[in-house]
């Protein structure tokens, strides 16, 4: 049977036309193609990028070390030596805000990853299996859902104590219920199409069944929620930190930076406004990354 091409697809193949050969196209390349061409998600992407080369090489990119303590130098203005200032123990606030990007980014990006792994894994056996299994899966998931994920995250913090570690496990927890519907949302788009009925008959087990043919089919959608996760995951580590309960001074998370310079927040605002446009930066990058994959992944938003 002929392949359906979109018309965007025979306008992509039209321009690769190369002596008289066609190379085909798929929807993930034009999808690509038009992600690439979207001014917004390149500026997401270049804005993530830049924060990810920061962190790896933050410790090329400053003289100083983040918990180098200098009182001669403290609650210094922003200047040539000290880009960002420096803090009340005479700390340069650009290495504390370089290697806060350390900190706060994998946290965020641990917990989403395990929030997929539990949340996913559970949305796609409900979504398979069905009937009693779904109900069983989903009232759990209503349940765990209805406390709110910061306030999760707070009670699990609360009872293991403050660290890198626990602060994923919480924050993911919280996350989970929002993956397990996504999952189980976009394998009900596709649960039902012919390859997954052809690959029962031929002998396929389950396993294979949900990740290797409908996990990929239905990849779009959970990919848009993921991203958009990551920046909310990102608000919330700072926030926890923030509000004492997160990653706790010296160490330079951002949320910890705000909390640290609010009290100084008449006098030298920029101890609390160089970690804002850190977390801000990121959410931003995270978000315009989400609106470009969700135009570039609907063939109906050109």
């Amino acid at each position: 049977m002929a392949k359906n091409l979109t018309p965007e697809m025979q306008k992509i193949n039209a321009r690769r036309t190369k002596h008289g050969k066609v190379r085909q196209s798929t929807p993930g390349k034009e999808a690509w193609l038009r992600l690439i061409r979207n001014k917004v998600a390149i500026l997401g992407m270049i804005i993530l990028i830049l924060l990810a080369l920061v962190a790896i090489l933050a410790p090329v990119l400053t003289p100083y070390g983040f918990d180098e303590v200098n009182m001669k130098d403290k609650l210094q203005f922003p200047s040539a030596k000290h880009p960002f200032g420096t803090d009340q123990l005479g700390r340069d606030m650009l290495t504390r805000c370089i290697y806060g990007t350390r900190i706060t980014m994998p946290i965020a990006i641990f917990a989403v990853l395990f929030a997929i792994l539990v949340g996913g894994v559970l949305g796609i056996i409900a979504a398979y299996f069905g009937g009693t299994v779904d109900n069983t899966i989903m009232r759990i998931i209503d349940i765990w859902g209805s406390i709110p994920g910061i306030m999760l995250a707070i009670a699990i913090v609360a009872c293991l104590g403050n660290n890198e570690t626990v602060l994923v496990i919480g924050l993911s927890m919280g996350a989970v219920p929002n993956m397990a519907r996504t999952f189980r949302g976009a394998i009900f788009t596709v649960i039902d199409s012919d390859y997954v009925e052809s690959s029962k008959a031929m002998g396929a087990s389950n396993f294979r069944i949900m990740f290797r043919h409908l996990v990929p089919n239905a990849v779009g959608p959970v990919i848009l929620a993921i991203v958009g996760l990551l920046g909310v995951e990102v608000l919330c580590v700072s926030a926890l930190s923030f509000v004492g309960v997160g990653i706790s001074p010296p160490t330079p998370e951002w949320g910890s930076l705000l909390s640290t310079g609010r009290q100084y927040l008449s006098s030298h605002a920029y101890l609390c406004l160089f970690p804002g446009i850190m977390i801000m930066l990121a959410v931003l990058g995270f978000n315009l990354l989400g609106d470009g994959l969700r135009d570039a992944l609907d063939p109906r938003l050109k």
